[in-house]
């Protein structure tokens, strides 16, 4: 239906209701001293991985548009891991960044931390799933929007891919 929509409204040359095929987006670097922040002041290991939520209640699935958003830590570094491995990012902590739409998955990238005692600091930390960037959109999210999992996994990174 996609590929048939984004032909017809070529050959129309209008615009086709339902949600647009949008390529990645493109790659750019992470706020400056993030990374040595993140690693040397956190305890946040490029690679290591985190959980955050868009919500405090529960739902499975929320509607996102794409820009400006924010999540709450629920944990950073592997839970009951190996010493060393967990975050020094309480719970609760509000990660800012925007989320960009693109080949069916949507990619949030965090680039600052505000802890529950108002500290803050710039990070670089960017939504996965499966291995892969980005999480994977539900195809019933809209034009401008997109229903995603209102919990996902944030991973440490050095730039945004």
């Amino acid at each position: 239906m996609a590929k048939w929509c984004v032909g017809a409204a070529a050959a129309a040359n209008m615009a086709c209701p339902g949600a647009q095929v949008r390529p990645t987006p493109e790659a750019e670097p992470c706020p400056a001293g993030a990374v040595e922040t993140m690693t040397e002041t956190l305890g946040v290991g490029i690679g290591s991985t985190g959980v955050v939520s868009f919500t405090r209640e529960d739902p499975k699935f929320i509607t996102v548009r794409e820009g400006v958003t924010s999540a709450r830590l629920i944990y950073g570094g592997v839970p009951g891991g190996v010493p060393g491995d967990r975050w020094k990012l309480p719970t609760g902590t509000i990660l800012s960044g925007r989320l960009l739409f693109g080949d069916g998955r949507v990619y949030a990238r965090f680039t600052e931390a505000r802890t529950p005692m108002g500290d803050t600091f710039k990070v670089c930390l960017e939504a996965g799933d499966e291995g892969k960037r980005g999480v994977p959109a539900k195809p019933d999210g809209g034009p401008e929007t997109a229903k995603v999992f209102a919990s996902m996994a944030v991973q440490a990174v050095r730039r945004f891919e």
